[in-house]
């Protein structure tokens, strides 16, 4: 189980992957998490970050937890990546096409919450491969930044965090190419 919110009476309540065997590169634990990874809305910077499926199954559901400021509203894209070489290979899902925009299932986020998107199919992933999990928030209004709790468990030198610029009016790409080191490691969970 995780942590879903901690209700208006203090009380802590808690969810299970829906899959069953949940994948969730390193951990979030207490603490405030207003300084994590920092997207800038006008970049359309897509943050590929690496990561080892820990069991095999199909799964349909990105989690990841906003740690900006309350009110940020747009759309948040993710997508899966199969690993060629070192970096982001074949799409392998995603939640919606890129190319619609910031109105596209738009929703508002909240400081310190966590937020789901669904895939458009479920994903095969295999115990023990390497994958990508792909993210691009596209801002309508609200604060400027888009932030996420940091993953503290990821090093820039080690090329598992990158990102490259996918322009308003693209779709997620095969193989990526301009990809380049980044240090905007984010918590993530797929179930």
């Amino acid at each position: 189980q995780y942590v879903e919110e901690i209700d208006s009476n203090g009380v802590i309540q808690c969810s299970a992957p829906e899959s069953g065997s949940a994948i969730m590169p390193g951990t979030l634990t207490g603490g405030s998490y207003t300084h994590g990874a920092t997207f800038v809305h006008y970049n359309h910077h897509v943050v590929y970050q690496q990561f080892l499926a820990t069991d095999s199954g199909s799964y349909d559901k990105i989690t990841y937890f906003y740690t900006g400021t309350s009110g940020w509203h747009g759309s948040v894209y993710v997508a899966i990546y199969d690993d060629n070489q070192g970096h982001p290979g074949q799409v392998l899902d995603y939640s919606y096409l890129q190319n619609i925009g910031a109105n596209h299932n738009a929703k508002t986020l909240l400081e310190n919450n966590y937020y789901h998107e669904n895939l458009i199919d479920s994903v095969s992933l295999v115990a023990g491969e390497i994958y990508w999990v792909a993210i691009l928030p596209e801002r309508q209004h609200g604060p400027q930044y888009f932030e996420l709790a940091e993953n503290a468990d990821y090093d820039m030198n080690f090329g598992l965090v990158q990102y490259d610029t996918m322009p308003i009016g693209s779709y997620w790409t095969h193989n990526p190419a301009n990809t380049v080191n980044e240090d905007r490691a984010f918590w993530f969970m797929i179930s």
